[in-house]
């Protein structure tokens, strides 16, 4: 078990994380841009950039997914995992920023809100090694994993302009809810065994193996 403790603001984001993560199981990566298309752009901007990034993100899913039954993973335990994230938002919603969770629930969480840092920074890569259908046809893995790292591209370029090519994306300190969500994950990832001391601007959850 591992006890976390963080600011009620804090708890809420990785419940956002946990959101974000049930949603795109469930193909809806209409959730990348309303993670990180800016909402103060006028209107026509926003929907124009909304409607050329959300073209691309399905593209992109259509290549990184077989569309046929999964036999490694059934629906029934897709599901459990969409069910698993959601409880665990409203686990961390409702808190009052302490947590007790088991092992794999904080596997979970540090994983989530690892991958909604890095898809608010940018790296819109992390997308296919987390969502990439491993029962694509060996013959064209690898073709339709190049394409749809293209595709992602193409829907970042929509969502943030300023960044082009693989390997660019924005970093720590650029956006305050990434940096806090991340903060979530290294600190997890710290208690659990891993080497590397959380790092941060802000203060780091406490968490405790009880």
């Amino acid at each position: 078990m591992l006890k976390i403790e963080m600011p009620i603001e804090q708890a809420k984001l990785a419940a956002e994380a946990c959101h974000f993560y049930g949603r795109m199981l469930n193909g809806d990566y209409q959730a990348v841009i309303d993670l990180c298309l800016d909402k103060n752009l006028p209107d026509s901007e926003y929907e124009s950039r909304s409607v050329a990034a959300r073209e691309y993100l399905y593209q992109a899913k259509a290549c990184i997914s077989s569309g046929a039954p999964d036999v490694s993973l059934t629906t029934e335990q897709v599901k459990k995992i969409v069910d698993d994230a959601l409880s665990l938002k409203e686990l961390l919603e409702t808190s009052d920023g302490s947590v007790v969770v088991s092992d794999a629930q904080a596997e979970l969480i540090s994983g989530v809100c690892e991958l909604y840092a890095r898809v608010r920074m940018g790296q819109f890569k992390e997308i296919i090694w987390y969502f990439l259908d491993m029962k694509l046809p060996s013959e064209d893995y690898c073709e339709r994993r190049d394409e749809a790292e293209q595709l992602l591209l193409k829907a970042r370029e929509s969502i943030y302009p300023d960044l082009h090519g693989i390997g660019h994306s924005y970093g720590i300190g650029k956006f305050e809810d990434a940096d806090k969500v991340y903060d979530v994950h290294q600190a997890i990832r710290y208690a659990r065994g891993h080497w590397r001391e959380p790092f941060s601007y802000y203060p780091v959850p406490k968490c405790t193996v009880i």
